[in-house]
Formats: structure tokens, C-alpha cells, sequence
């Protein structure tokens, strides 16, 4: 289920920005799944194939990796 797979992407994420410390507040759910839905359509689009994130702490940092 699509829905399902942004609710977990968006936990994950802000499960991992919590973990290093970093605010969260102002990262809302709605805001996030949009941006992600969008970056998933255009990256799809540019490769021809789905596209899916996963969350990925490297250092200091949480990165949204395109698999």
C-alpha cells in the first residue's frame, strides 16, 4: 500500500533526525509525503522505473536514498 509506505518512510525519517538530535518540529507529515510523492514521480519518470526511498544515517546526516 503506497499510503503505508510514505507513513513508515516519514517515521523513519523523523526517527532518525530525533536520534541524532536534530529538530523536528517544523517537518510536517503532509509537507513531507507531498515532497516525496513529487521527487518519486520525477525520478521515476527520468529512469523509467519506480522508485522508492529508504532512510540512511551517514555521520551527522539523514539521507533520503533513491533505490
Amino acid at each position: 500500500d503506497e499510503d503505508a509506505y510514505y507513513d513508515k518512510l516519514y517515521a523513519d525519517y523523523i526517527d532518525a533526525k530525533r536520534q541524532l538530535g536534530d529538530a523536528v518540529d517544523h517537518i510536517t507529515k503532509d509537507a513531507f509525503i507531498q515532497r516525496m510523492r513529487q521527487s518519486a514521480s520525477e525520478q521515476s519518470a527520468q529512469q523509467g522505473r519506480p522508485i522508492r526511498f529508504r532512510v540512511e544515517v551517514q555521520g551527522r546526516e539523514v539521507k533520503l536514498l533513491a533505490i
